[in-house]
């Protein structure tokens, strides 16, 4: 015969149970009351080829898995420069601006490389935080330079 469980039992793993199952799900944090502006990637492709371009942003604080990192990914396709009126430009809205990430961006399979934006925009109301990706030909093969725009 298996002994029964008292009231003051059942009571007191329920509660610690209870408190366990509720800790997971709380965030300590303070809401924000603001929303942060998303961060913009901008392509520009002076190039006069058209290119396949893979953008990927990181969280660069998750360190364990990468696939838990990745905070945002988009595939684009950006014409061909035709020389008349400057770059090809596509836009893409990504994350939250408040932190710092890294943007990795890949050309056609091949050509691979990575900015670390760190936030400068946060206080202007009518500037966004923008990633700047230019792709030219270069001896022969696509290169990728990065910049951002400036707020302070």
């Amino acid at each position: 015969m298996e002994p029964q469980m008292s009231r003051r039992g059942f009571i007191r793993y329920g509660a610690a149970g209870l408190s366990l199952t509720a800790a997971g799900c709380t965030d300590l944090r303070a809401p924000d009351s603001d929303d942060a502006e998303p961060l913009e990637v901008a392509i520009h492709n002076y190039d006069t080829h058209r290119h396949t371009v893979v953008v990927d942003v990181f969280d660069p604080d998750e360190t364990d898995d990468r696939s838990e990192a990745r905070v945002f990914r988009e595939r684009v396709k950006i014409a061909a420069n035709s020389g008349e009126d400057g770059a090809r430009t596509r836009t893409l809205t990504t994350v939250e601006s408040r932190d710092p990430y890294r943007v990795n961006v890949t050309v056609d399979h091949t050509a691979q490389s990575h900015y670390h934006y760190l936030p400068d925009c946060q206080e202007s109301d009518t500037v966004a935080d923008t990633v700047i990706v230019s792709l030219r030909t270069n001896e022969g093969s696509t290169a990728i330079s990065f910049d951002q725009n400036d707020c302070s």
